[in-house]
């Protein structure tokens, strides 16, 4: 009999070589890249089976005792009986609600069927598949404050068959075509049955099985649920025999219900505070260099770029990070954050990665959404090297694991970051690496594979996945074509295939010594060129902040990124003469002085007579004329000097000294490098506004003009801009 160390040893072999083993069912199940699982690994897995359920079911048992969780019992249930979603559900219910008859969150599973298909029994098998999982029978509501789900009883299922009538040349792009349009219906919640089957005949014995779900009732993992069951009934009935599927112990609600009462327990708030502190004062998104600036509010609209891995590479980064004491994952999702850090400038990453989620022997069979998500996150350093950065990323990623059961929606609801429509919270990047779904075999006359279709659409930024089939491992990048082009993906992508290299080729090189193609570079420089905000000082002899709304539109309207920051009022000459003051500290974009002489007069308590009155505005003038002058000497900044119309109804005397003071200005300013005049003729003449003077709002607020003068002062100044 098979010793321990030799159980150990044999398991250590199969995972350099990736190849999956676990139970399922007491039956010994596995998934293996092509042409690993040689004759005589093969013979070593039938020799040993029996040692091998039971070690790896002891292994399982023992995490499960290790993490101290409770054992998740089916709860009592009344017809009718209204239960609470999980934490995964009750987000996705919430994200459905606020993307009204949407599919962003509708999934699916697309089955290739060559052979003679009897369409009887598949009508058979998919009934089955409803009864035994019963939250493929649920629907939810809100009710009490929460989200709950109702599960229903369903006597038969519908199963349409559409004949599609191709060419076998020609079938797959149809085939394709025609899913996608069925994918995007989205499900009422409340109402429909949350599953769907379309059946495609494509010839006499050529068929598809669509399967569209809505995600609220299945995750990644469910499909391969979902396909194994299939399989196992559809054998049973062809041949007549019983079905070999065991009795699920608890149905998703179970979990539900347990979950939320986790969640509270002591073990649970272990993992809430691990979480907290992890993430405590994260950035609020990885700030990558897009191609075009990022919309207010995401669309979703994607596109994917798919590469094949060499088998080369692929074996070298296997090796190196059996060597390293770390898994493949850790390797690809280090290279990727040393990528990021390089191309963004940025050493406080935060990237997201999915996991299954299914830590109980309970759930493992159960389909429904039990994945979860993580958010990893690094500080990386010029001065370490790749090994250093990748023991670092080893221990970030297994502390993860340790601490995945807490809910992600529980702690995005915890740590609250700054919620925005442009963008996921905590994290805006993630890499996932998957197994891809195997062959299947229904009997010798019906044959079956998956196929993948590109539902246009990307839910983050960027979105990578490595996934290894039984052919050939492919990199998969889903992206946000509103950030990017494809062109940038693609060389990003190969920036990512030449890391992975430099990371093989040499781990103790410093992370300073990795270096970015000069396209990429030449992206990211024109990125944060464009995204650079032009700081827009103003300073105004009156209340001029009601010019704001129309200068931001026509500055967004003109692509200028810009930041408009008011100095505090009535301080024009305070604001010219401080070296200290905010008009000159800033020396890189543009000030803006907006002056109505008559101000300067407005406070002065010592004016009584006209002369007074000409005294104080001739002797400001002169003051700011010098001080603008000084500031064209010493200043790189742009500034603008916008000249605005005095109030109608002043006494002539009082006209004609401001109308003196306006023309001094000019006639000094208008020959100074880096000036910019804006008179109060121009306006007129250009943007004239015959009712502009607010008499009330000027005695009240000292806002002296109405909104249709704002408007038309922030048009003028936003075109001199």
């Amino acid at each position: 009999m098979i010793s321990l160390k030799e159980l150990n040893e044999l398991l250590s072999k199969l995972r350099e070589k990736n190849i999956r083993l676990w139970v399922e069912n007491d039956r010994l199940r596995y998934t293996a890249p092509k042409n690993t699982l040689t004759p005589e690994l093969r013979q070593l897995l039938v020799n040993n089976k029996v040692a091998l359920i039971q070690h790896l079911t002891d292994i399982h048992r023992e995490r499960n005792n290790t993490l101290n969780r409770q054992v998740i019992e089916p709860i009592s249930r009344k017809d009718s009986q209204i239960l609470p979603a999980s934490y995964s559900q009750n987000r996705l219910w919430l994200l459905d609600k606020f993307s009204h008859d949407s599919s962003l969150y509708n999934t699916y599973c697309l089955l290739d069927l060559h052979g003679q298909l009897d369409i009887s029994i598949l009508r058979q098998c998919l009934l089955a598949i409803t009864e035994r999982h019963e939250v493929l029978r649920s629907n939810f509501i809100y009710s009490e404050e929460l989200c709950v789900q109702l599960a229903q009883s369903y006597q038969s299922i519908d199963l349409p068959v559409i004949d599609l009538k191709t060419s076998t040349g020609e079938y797959l792009e149809e085939l394709k075509q025609f899913s996608q349009q069925e994918i995007d219906k989205p499900f009422n919640l409340e109402k429909d049955r949350l599953i769907r089957f379309t059946l495609i005949k494509l010839t006499q014995n050529h068929h598809a099985l669509l399967v569209c779900l809505h995600h609220i009732v299945a995750d990644g993992w469910s499909g391969g649920i979902f396909i194994r069951e299939l399989e196992n009934l559809y054998q049973g009935l062809i041949n007549r025999e019983d079905s070999s599927l065991q009795n699920l112990k608890i149905q998703y609600i179970d979990y539900a219900v347990w979950q939320r009462k986790w969640v509270e327990s002591e073990l649970g708030q272990i993992q809430l505070d691990y979480w907290s502190k992890k993430l405590a004062n994260i950035p609020k998104l990885i700030e990558i260099p897009t191609d075009y600036p990022r919309p207010k509010t995401q669309s979703f609209r994607g596109a994917t770029y798919q590469i094949d891995f060499s088998e080369t590479l692929i074996t070298a980064l296997k090796q190196l990070s059996q060597k390293q004491g770390t898994t493949l994952f850790v390797t690809l999702i280090t290279t990727l954050k040393l990528l990021l850090f390089k191309w963004t400038k940025q050493d406080d990453l935060v990237l997201g990665t999915v996991v299954a989620g299914r830590n109980h022997m309970e759930i493992e069979p159960l389909i429904g959404c039990f994945m979860n998500f993580l958010a990893l996150r690094s500080k990386l350093s010029e001065n370490k090297t790749i090994q250093e950065i990748l023991e670092q990323e080893n221990k970030t990623v297994l502390e993860g694991y340790k601490y995945q059961d807490y809910p992600f929606e529980k702690i995005v609801e915890t740590i609250n970051p700054e919620r925005n429509l442009a963008y996921n919270p905590i994290y805006n990047i993630a890499l996932l690496l998957q197994t891809f779904p195997r062959q299947i075999s229904f009997n010798q006359e019906l044959k079956g594979s998956s196929i993948e279709v590109d539902r246009g659409i990307a839910l983050l930024d960027q979105r990578w996945e490595i996934i290894e089939s039984e052919e050939k491992t492919y990199l998969r990048c889903e992206y946000s074509t509103d950030l990017f082009k494809e062109e940038t993906i693609k060389e990003l992508v190969k920036n990512y295939l030449l890391f992975l290299e430099k990371v093989v080729e040499n781990p103790k090189r410093k992370v300073e010594e990795l270096s970015l193609t000069e396209p990429l570079k030449q992206q990211a420089q024109k990125a944060k060129v464009r995204d650079k905000k032009e700081p827009i000082q103003i300073v105004s002899t009156f209340t001029i902040e009601p010019i704001e709304e129309s200068l931001t539109y026509w500055l967004n309207k003109l692509n200028l990124p810009t930041q408009l920051q008011f100095a505090p009022y009535n301080q024009v000459l305070q604001e010219l003469l401080n070296p200290e003051s905010q008009l000159n500290q800033n020396q890189q974009g543009i000030n803006l002085l907006f002056i109505r002489p008559e101000d300067w007069a407005r406070f002065d308590p010592t004016i009584e007579t006209p002369d007074q009155f000409a005294q104080k505005i001739r002797q400001n003038t002169q003051e700011l004329i010098a001080a603008i002058q000084k500031a064209s000497r010493t200043s790189q900044a742009s500034l603008i000097v916008v000249l605005c119309p005095s109030q109608p109804n002043l006494e002539p005397e009082k006209q004609l000294i401001l109308k003196q003071s306006e023309s001094l200005i000019i006639s000094q300013l208008k020959q100074l490098r880096q000036i910019n005049l804006i008179t109060s003729q121009d306006i007129a003449t250009t943007y004239p506004v015959s009712n502009y003077y607010d008499k009330n709002s000027d005695e009240i607020g000292h806002i002296p003009y109405t909104n249709l003068f704002y408007t038309a002062l922030g048009t003028a100044t936003a075109r001199k801009i």
